[in-house]
């Protein structure tokens, strides 16, 4: 009974092997450019393209996440008087600008990376320093002389030391002419 049951097992390894290799050449034969990228991913459905009598060795566990730009820091928070301000009806010519209000709500020194715009909007100042626990400072933003007319909703893209690191602030307005 034991050879029988052998012989199921080589006959079922035998049929998987052979998907497999009608697989491969399918994806191969399909003219995707993506399906033999030099990486070896295939594009099409994220399976690696890997020859069916390779030998595969288990993936890393300890591969470290992509570092962001200002390394976390356990015990840093922030938190925003008005994440998300509305000026209103403004007019282009005059400039509006608003003041995002932060303060530190954690226990270390928080600190900024990268303080982006979305196009339309002008960074005036963000802090430069990191700001100790409890202490408030601010990110100035102002619209741009380009800005377009009409109902706009722009984005202030942050870094930080918190977690999560990235964050995002906006302003909203209906700027006339």
């Amino acid at each position: 009974m034991n050879e029988e049951r052998t012989e199921q097992v080589k006959i079922g390894l035998l049929a998987l092997i052979a998907i497999l290799v009608i697989y491969q050449t399918a994806t191969d034969n399909s003219g995707n450019s993506g399906s033999n990228r030099a990486d070896g991913q295939n594009t099409e459905i994220g399976v690696p393209n890997i020859p069916v009598n390779t030998i595969v060795p288990p993936a890393p566990t300890n591969i470290p996440p992509n570092p962001s730009p200002v390394p976390s820091t356990p015990g840093t928070s922030m938190e925003f008087d008005e994440p998300n301000a509305d000026l209103g009806g403004v007019k282009r010519r005059d400039e509006s600008s608003h003041s995002f209000k932060v303060t530190n709500t954690g226990t270390t020194p928080l600190s900024f990376g990268n303080v982006n715009t979305d196009p339309g909007l002008i960074l005036v100042s963000r802090p430069n320093q990191p700001v100790a626990p409890g202490e408030t400072s601010e990110i100035v933003v102002k619209l741009a002389p380009d800005v377009e007319l009409g109902s706009i909703e722009k984005t202030v893209h942050l870094a930080s030391n918190t977690e999560p690191a990235h964050y995002h602030l906006t302003l909203k307005a209906v700027v006339t002419e």
